[in-house]
C-alpha cells in the first residue's frame, strides 16, 4: 500500500487509539498472547488494555499460550493455536475472557469498544467480514501490528519490529521444488560467512529496541557449520532485546552435541517440519526427536504436509501497477527478512535476490547501515507501506493467503518443469 499521509500518519492512529481506551481483541490466535506479552515488555509507561477477546471456535474455551517446558506438540499451520493452556497475564489478576462475536454485537457496552484483528493468516477474511457490519479499517479496528509499532515508536521512542528471520545457510539436505525459500533454483548455494551475519546483527540490533519473533532458517540451519556460534551470539548480546526465539529444521540432521548444547542452555524453541508422509526419512527424522529430548530441548512438529505454491519466481504474474499494489496489499506474508546490512519487507524477495533470479532493488528494503536511516520510514516498511506501494518481487509471486497458488507438497523434488 502507497503511505498516505492524511491517512496512515502515525500521530493520526494515535489519536485514534489511544492507549487510555480499552480494547477487545479479534481473534484467539497464537499472536494474541504474544502481542500482549510484548506490549506488557516493551511499554513501560503505558499498557495495552484488553478487556475481552472475540473467538468463534467452539474449543477455545481459555486463551491458548506459548509452549512451557518440554514441547513435544504437534501442531497444523491451518489452525489458530499450538496447544491449549490458560493464559494468566502479569500482574493481572484475572483472565482475559474469551466471548463470541454476537456477543460482542449484543451487548452494547462491548460494542462500542474497537477490535484489535490478532491474526495474519485471516486478517483479510476478518476484516472483509467486519466491513459486512458496518465496521471501518483504522476506525473501528485495525491489525494488530499496528498497535505493536506505533505505539512504542510514538508513545515511548520505542523501536518495536515483530519478526525478523535471519539466513543461515543456502544448503539444504533436500531440494522440494515448491520451497518457499526457492532453493532449487540457487546455481551455487553456499554457507553464510560467520562475521557477515554477526555484522547483520550487530547493525540491526542497534537500529531496534526489540523483536517478538526472531528465526533462524536455512536452507538447512543445521547444515551450517556455525550454528551454535550463532545461537550463542545472539543469546549472549541480544537476548534481552527479543521475545519469541526459535530455528526450523527439516528433522533431517541430527545436531551435533555442540549446537545442541547450544539450544539447550540458550532455551532455542526447535520447530521441526514434518514431511516424512512424502519423503523417506522417518528414521533420521525419529532420531532427531530423541535426541532432542535427550537434552531436554523444547520443540515442536510442524505437520507441514502441504502448502499454497508460491508460483513459478521467474514468470511475471502482474503487470498492471494498480493490480500489482491490491495484490501486495491482499498478501500476508509475515517473514521480514535481514540480509547484507538490509532489512526486507519479504523474505521470499531476499531469496530470489539470492539465487540470482531477480536484481536487488531498493525500494524493496531499508538500508540499516545508511547515514540517512530513518526508524520511521522502517517502521512504514515492517508495516507494508514500502516506497512503491508493493514490492518488486510481488510480480512474480502469488503471495500468502492470496487463494490463487495451487497446494502442494514437499514429495516433488528438483526445479519445476
Amino acid at each position: 500500500m502507497i503511505f498516505d499521509n492524511n491517512k496512515h500518519n502515525f500521530n493520526l492512529f494515535i489519536d485514534n487509539w489511544s492507549p487510555d481506551d480499552e480494547y477487545i481483541i479479534f481473534g484467539a490466535s497464537k499472536d494474541a498472547p504474544r502481542l500482549i506479552e510484548s506490549m506488557d515488555h516493551i511499554l513501560k509507561k503505558h499498557k495495552l488494555r484488553v478487556s475481552h477477546i472475540i473467538d468463534d471456535d467452539k474449543n477455545s474455551k481459555v486463551l491458548y499460550d506459548y509452549p512451557i517446558g518440554s514441547v513435544s506438540e504437534v501442531y497444523k499451520l491451518d489452525q489458530s493455536s499450538y496447544i491449549p493452556k490458560k493464559f494468566k497475564r502479569n500482574n493481572h489478576k484475572e483472565d482475559i475472557q474469551i466471548i463470541k462475536f454476537e456477543e460482542f454485537l449484543s451487548d452494547e457496552k462491548l460494542n462500542k469498544k474497537k477490535l484489535i484483528i490478532t491474526s495474519d493468516y485471516n486478517y483479510n477474511f476478518y476484516k472483509n467480514f467486519l466491513k459486512t457490519k458496518g465496521f471501518k479499517e483504522d476506525k473501528d479496528f485495525c491489525n494488530y501490528k499496528k498497535i505493536a509499532a506505533i505505539w512504542p515508536f510514538k508513545l515511548e521512542n520505542i523501536i518495536h519490529l515483530w519478526r525478523t528471520d535471519v539466513l543461515l545457510t543456502e544448503k539444504c539436505t533436500l531440494n522440494c521444488t515448491y520451497c518457499n525459500m526457492y532453493m532449487p533454483h540457487y546455481k551455487k548455494q553456499k554457507h553464510r560467512e560467520l562475521e557477515e551475519i554477526k555484522l547483520d546483527l550487530d547493525v540491526f540490533f542497534k537500529k531496534i529496541d526489540y523483536v517478538s519473533i526472531f528465526h533462524l532458517i536455512g536452507g538447512e540451519p543445521l547444515l551450517y557449520p556455525y550454528t551454535a556460534e550463532v545461537i550463542d551470539y545472539v543469546s549472549n548480546n541480544y537476548r534481552n532485546k527479543i521475545g519469541y526465539y526459535f530455528l526450523t529444521t527439516n528433522g533431517t540432521i541430527t545436531p551435533k552435541e555442540t549446537v545442541l548444547n547450544s539450544i539447550k542452555n540458550n532455551n532455542l524453541i526447535i520447530h521441526i517440519s514434518d514431511y516424512t508422509d512424502h519423503i523417506n526419512y522417518s528414521r533420521k527424522f525419529n532420531e532427531t526427536k530423541i535426541n532432542f529430548d535427550k537434552y531436554n530441548i523444547k520443540y515442536l512438529v510442524r505437520n507441514d504436509t502441504s502448502w499454497t505454491d508460491f508460483g513459478d519466481p521467474k514468470i511475471e504474474k502482474f503487470k498492471n501497477l494498480d493490480e500489482t499494489i491490491n495484490h501486495f496489499d491482499s498478501c500476508s506474508a509475515p517473514f521480514r527478512g535481514l540480509n547484507k546490512l538490509k532489512y526486507y519487507y519479504c523474505h521470499l524477495n531476499t531469496s530470489a535476490v539470492l539465487s540470482e533470479m531477480h536484481e536487488d532493488n531498493e525500494d524493496n528494503y531499508i538500508n540499516l547501515n545508511s547515514d540517512k536511516f530513518d526508524p520511521e520510514e522502517l517502521l512504514k516498511l515492517d508495516l507494508g507501506f514500502p516506497k512503491l506501494g508493493y514490492v518488486t518481487f510481488c510480480k512474480y509471486c502469488y503471495g500468502c493467503n492470496t487463494k490463487i497458488g495451487k497446494k502442494v507438497s514437499p514429495k516433488d523434488q528438483g526445479l519445476r518443469h
